[in-house]
């Protein structure tokens, strides 16, 4: 959050960016709150577009050389749904009441769309 973007790098990863500093870094003592509320139709719109970046990241490297995140990724039909149960049940949405399934219906919506576009890429246009 706190850095000198001359003593650091952006590596691209799937839709995002991963920091690379030059340095050690350290930890700050209080949480940063980071409100990143956007509106559902826009939210989806973004899905499209991040879909397509971590389709083209899952499709380039072979798959011994991804983590276990992307490997579950590449598995089309499972992915979704396991990513509904993780949020919801691993990570303890569901004690969030309706905003912890908000939540897991936006990751299985955005797996879901991610697995479109791999099965795009196998079957053509």
């Amino acid at each position: 959050a706190l850095f000198d973007k001359t003593q650091a790098e952006y590596i691209d990863d799937g839709h995002t960016q991963l920091l690379q500093p030059r340095d050690p870094t350290g930890s700050l003592s209080s949480p940063i709150y980071h409100d990143d509320r956007k509106s559902l139709a826009r939210w989806l719109a973004s899905q499209e577009k991040y879909a397509s970046l971590e389709a083209q990241k899952l499709l380039t490297p072979p798959s011994h050389d991804i983590c276990l995140a992307d490997r579950i990724r590449k598995m089309i039909l499972v992915a979704p749904f396991l990513v509904f149960f993780y949020c919801l049940f691993v990570k303890g949405g569901i004690r969030d009441g309706w905003r912890g399934v908000y939540y897991a219906l936006q990751r299985f919506t955005a797996e879901a769309i991610l697995s479109l576009k791999l099965i795009h890429h196998k079957i053509g246009p």
